[in-house]
C-alpha cells in the first residue's frame, strides 16, 4: 500500500460523507409525502459509496465478490427508493399499493439473487479478472446474458422516473419546475455515470466514476428539493384531496385533453369518452373556459345521470394552461324538478279548465248586461250596469294575467340564442321608422322558455310609451359577476319617481303586466332588470345574468 491509497478511495469517502449528511438533513427536515423515500435513497447511496470504497482496497477476489453482492443490494434499494420518491413527488402515491411495491421490487431481488449465485451458473458474470497495484484493486468484469436483467431494470426505472417528472412540469409553479428539472438532471447524471462505469473497461484506480456521478446526483436532488418551498400547495397533497372528493373531477390541458381525474372522474370519463369528445368539438371549447356552469346528461353505472358542470381556469403568468371541470350529480334534483313540473302541469290543466268555464260565464254575463244596457234604465241603473261591465272586464284581465303568469317556471330552462330571440321579439312589434341596432355577439342564455316575452315587453314599452322613438339599441357586455344586456331607446324615458314602480303589477297606462311578467321571467333565471336611463333622453333597461347562465363571446 503506497501514498496513493488515500487518493484512490477519496471519491468514495466524499460520496459517503455527502450522502450521509444529506440523509441526516432530510431526516430532520419538514414532513412530506416523499420524505421517507428520499431518506432511504440517500441512505442507500451513502452505504453504496462506502461499499465501493472498501471494494477498492480489497485484494481477495472472493471477498470482493461478496462486497459486489452488497453493492447490488444497495443499488437495488437505491432504484426502488428513487421510484417511490418520484411517484410520491409527482402525486401518484396512491398507486403504490403493497402488491405494486412488491412488483417494483421483485426484479431487483432477482438481480441480487442471480449475482449471489453466479458461481453456480456463471450467467451474470462470465469472468472476473482482478489485478492489484499498490494495494488498490483493479477489476475487469465480463458480463453474462443475465446482466441484461439488471441493465433493463435500471434503465426502465430511470425512464419511468424521468417521464413522470417531465409530465408533471406543465402544471407546476415556477419554483416547482426548477425543482423538478433538478431531479430530472440527477437521474440523467446517474444514468450517464452507470453507463460510463460499465463501458470504461480500463478503469483507473484513482477514478471511481460511479461514486463521483452518484454524489453529483445526490447533490442535485438535495438542493433541488430544498429549493422547493413545501409551504406551497404541494401537488401530492392536492391530488390526494381531489381524489377524496366524491364528485367527479377532470383536469384538461390546452388541447382540451384530460390529463388527470380522481377515481369518480375516471369512471365517468371511461363510460362517456366519445360523448364528451363530441360535446367539446361541437361547442368548440378552448381555453380559457372561464368560471362557467352548465348541465348535461351522461351515463354512469349503466344509467343516465344529470350533472352540473363547473369550469375554472388554472392560470400561470397570465395565461390559462389548464382548466378544472367539476361534475356535480344533480339527478335527484332533476327528478324533484320533474315531479314539481308535472304537478304544475296538472294544476295548469285544472286552472285552464276553470278559466275556460269562468270565461264562458263572463261571456254570458256580458251578453245579459249588454241586453240590459239596451233597455230603458234610469240613471242609477245605468251607473250600476257600467260598473258591472267594468268589473267583468277586470275579471277577464285577471284571467289573462293568470294565464301568462302560470306559464312562468312550468318548463325546464333552455338555451336561447340571444340575438335570434331579440330579433324575433322585435318582429312582433311595429317598428317601422325605428332604427334597430343589435350588438350582442354570439351569446346564449339559459332561461325560461318565456324569455322572448321579456324582449317583446321591452319593445312594446319602447314603441308604445316612448313617444316618437326613432332608435332602439341592444348591446351586451361583461362585469365581474356575469353578463349585462342593455336595452336603450331615445324616447321620453322614465320619470325618476316611476323607476321603482314600473315593474309593479298593474302599473302603467296599458295593462301594467308586461314589465312585471318580464321581471318574473328573468328572476327564474337568477337574472335581474333595472331601469337607469335619464328622463327626457330615453329609457335604459339593464339586465344582468350570472356567469352560470350564459355562454359564448361578446360582440364589440
Amino acid at each position: 500500500m503506497n501514498q496513493y491509497w488515500l487518493l484512490a478511495v477519496l471519491p468514495n469517502l466524499v460520496g459517503f460523507l455527502v450522502a450521509a449528511w444529506i440523509a441526516y438533513r432530510v431526516h430532520d427536515g419538514p414532513e412530506s409525502s416523499y420524505r421517507r423515500s428520499l431518506l432511504a435513497l440517500f441512505a442507500f447511496l451513502a452505504l453504496n459509496s462506502l461499499v465501493l470504497g472498501v471494494q477498492r482496497v480489497t485484494t481477495d477476489l472472493n471477498a470482493y465478490l461478496a462486497l459486489v453482492v452488497l453493492e447490488y443490494i444497495c443499488e437495488v434499494g437505491l432504484v426502488v427508493s428513487m421510484l417511490n420518491f418520484v411517484i410520491n413527488y409527482t402525486g401518484h402515491g396512491d398507486w403504490l399499493t403493497r402488491p405494486r411495491r412488491l412488483l417494483v421490487t421483485a426484479p431487483g431481488v432477482a438481480v441480487v439473487v442471480l449475482n449471489a449465485t453466479n458461481a453456480w451458473h456463471g450467467l451474470f458474470y462470465e469472468r472476473v479478472d482482478m489485478v492489484v497495484e499498490g494495494g488498490i484493486s483493479l477489476v475487469n468484469s465480463h458480463y453474462g446474458p443475465l446482466f441484461m436483467l439488471w441493465a433493463g431494470y435500471f434503465a426502465t426505472a430511470v425512464i419511468v422516473g424521468i417521464v413522470l417528472l417531465y409530465t408533471s412540469l406543465p402544471l407546476s409553479s415556477r419554483r416547482r419546475k426548477a425543482t423538478t428539472c433538478s431531479f430530472i438532471l440527477a437521474l440523467a447524471i446517474m444514468t450517464i455515470g452507470s453507463i460510463a462505469f460499465i463501458l470504461y473497461s480500463n478503469k483507473s484506480p484513482y477514478l471511481d466514476l460511479l461514486s463521483i456521478t452518484m454524489t453529483m446526483a445526490a447533490l442535485a436532488i438535495f438542493f433541488g428539493e430544498r429549493n422547493f418551498n413545501t409551504a406551497e400547495a404541494e401537488l401530492v397533497n392536492v391530488r390526494e384531496v381531489v381524489r377524496a372528493i366524491e364528485d367527479p373531477i377532470m383536469l384538461v390541458n390546452q388541447n382540451m385533453k384530460v390529463v388527470f381525474t380522481n377515481d369518480q372522474g375516471h369512471r365517468l370519463l371511461e363510460a362517456n369518452r366519445e360523448v364528451l369528445v363530441q360535446k367539446v368539438e361541437s361547442k368548440g371549447l378552448r381555453l380559457p373556459l372561464g368560471n362557467n356552469r352548465w348541465e348535461t346528461a351522461l351515463d354512469l353505472g349503466g344509467e343516465p345521470r344529470h350533472f352540473s358542470i363547473t369550469s375554472s381556469d388554472i392560470v400561470r403568468d397570465g395565461k390559462a394552461i389548464a382548466a378544472v371541470l367539476l361534475y356535480h350529480d344533480i339527478t335527484d334534483r332533476k327528478r324533484m324538478e320533474d315531479d314539481i313540473r308535472r304537478s304544475n302541469q296538472s294544476l295548469g290543466t285544472l286552472n285552464q279548465i276553470v278559466r275556460h268555464d269562468i270565461r264562458n260565464d263572463l261571456t254570458a254575463i256580458w251578453g245579459y248586461l249588454e241586453l240590459l244596457e239596451a233597455t230603458e234604465l234610469n240613471e242609477r241603473q245605468q251607473y250600476l250596469v257600467e260598473k258591472l261591465l267594468d268589473k267583468a272586464r277586470r275579471a277577464e284581465g285577471h284571467l289573462t294575467f293568470a294565464k301568462g303568469r302560470q306559464a312562468i317556471g312550468c318548463h325546464e330552462p333552455v338555451w336561447h340564442d340571444l340575438e335570434t330571440t331579440i330579433v324575433q321579439a322585435l318582429d312582433l312589434v311595429d317598428t317601422e321608422g325605428v332604427e334597430l341596432d343589435i350588438r350582442v355577439g354570439e351569446v346564449k342564455v339559459l332561461a325560461d322558455p318565456m324569455l322572448p316575452n321579456v324582449f317583446h315587453a321591452l319593445a312594446d314599452n319602447s314603441v308604445r310609451h316612448g313617444k316618437a322613438v326613432s332608435r332602439i339599441s341592444v348591446t351586451a357586455g361583461l362585469d365581474r359577476d356575469g353578463l349585462l344586456i342593455i336595452w336603450e331607446d331615445d324616447g321620453v324615458g322614465v320619470r325618476d319617481e316611476d323607476k321603482s314602480r314600473i315593474f309593479d303589477q298593474g302599473f302603467g297606462a296599458n295593462t301594467g303586466e308586461g314589465l312585471y311578467i318580464a321581471r318574473e321571467v328573468l328572476m327564474m333565471a337568477d337574472a335581474t332588470m333595472v331601469e337607469d336611463g335619464t328622463p327626457g333622453r330615453g329609457a335604459r333597461f339593464v339586465m344582468h345574468f350570472p356567469s352560470s347562465r350564459y355562454w359564448g363571446s361578446i360582440g364589440g
